[in-house]
C-alpha cells in the first residue's frame, strides 16, 4: 500500500494559544469533537498522538480543520 500525501496549512488565530491546521481532505465528516488529557482517545488515534505532545492541551477536530490549543506556549513555530 502506498502512503497518501496529505497537504496541511497552518493558520494562526487571534488566540496565541491556538493554531488551526487545514487539511486538503476531511478528518471528520459530521460535527466536531474535542479532546483533552482526560478524554478517552481509544477511537481517535490522531487526537491521542497529538495529546501525547507535551505542549498540546486540547485538540478540536471538525471537517477538514484540526485546531490545537497549546499548554502555555509563547507562539506557534
Amino acid at each position: 500500500m502506498l502512503a497518501q500525501e496529505i497537504k496541511i496549512r497552518g493558520e494562526p488565530t487571534a488566540d496565541p494559544q491556538k493554531c488551526r491546521f487545514v487539511l486538503d481532505g476531511e478528518v471528520l465528516s459530521r460535527g466536531s469533537l474535542t479532546f483533552d488529557a482526560k478524554s478517552d482517545t481509544a477511537n481517535a488515534p490522531l487526537a491521542e498522538k497529538l495529546l501525547n505532545l507535551s505542549y498540546i492541551a486540547q485538540v478540536n477536530i471538525a471537517g477538514q480543520v484540526v485546531t490545537l490549543t497549546g499548554d502555555n506556549i509563547e507562539s506557534w513555530p
